[in-house]
């Protein structure tokens, strides 16, 4: 259930992290690394989550520390490009609906694990910390934040700007 008083939600355009935007069939697109992929999230004009697509990068670009991948960002940007010029991605803000891959761990969530937590067990938390979790919870609602998780979580604010990650 969602505790916001609105049904979509803004993600802007960041290319630190992910690109977004409209493609020229007119759906709404969020495409970045997945390391060992990439991967691409479309959604309908209506914000409708339509489904994720994947491409493999060559493995002999990728550089394997135990179980972290890294790749040269020039060679990312570039593979990122070239799908980006495909299908015709002009960059701006996506405004969609809730959705969440459980088995992928991407997607939208209203609250922080911690917030959630709160909701769940308020009764084992010591007063001054449910106080103040309560509080951070509260501006949390207030000013429209949410969680958007590619990869890890990242922390959006009600313009869909990455404001923690």
């Amino acid at each position: 259930m969602s505790c916001r008083p609105f049904d979509f939600y803004q993600i802007q355009n960041n290319p630190h992290y992910f690109h977004t935007g409209h493609a020229g069939n007119g759906d709404q697109i969020l495409i970045g690394p997945r390391l060992p992929k990439l991967a691409m999230l479309r959604f309908d004009a209506d914000g409708n989550f339509l489904g994720l697509r994947v491409r493999a990068i060559p493995r002999d670009l990728l550089h394997f520390d135990g179980s972290v991948i890294h790749i040269d960002r020039a060679i990312l940007d570039a593979f990122v490009e070239k799908w980006k010029t495909e299908i015709e991605l002009s960059p701006g803000t996506i405004s969609i609906r809730p959705f969440f891959m459980i088995e992928k761990r991407i997607g939208i969530k209203d609250l922080p694990d911690s917030f959630e937590e709160l909701q769940n067990h308020s009764e084992e938390l010591d007063p001054e910390t449910r106080h103040d979790l309560e509080d951070d919870l509260q501006h949390w609602l207030d000013a429209g934040n949410f969680v958007f998780w590619w990869n890890q979580d990242y922390y959006l604010n009600r313009e869909g700007k990455v404001v923690s990650s």
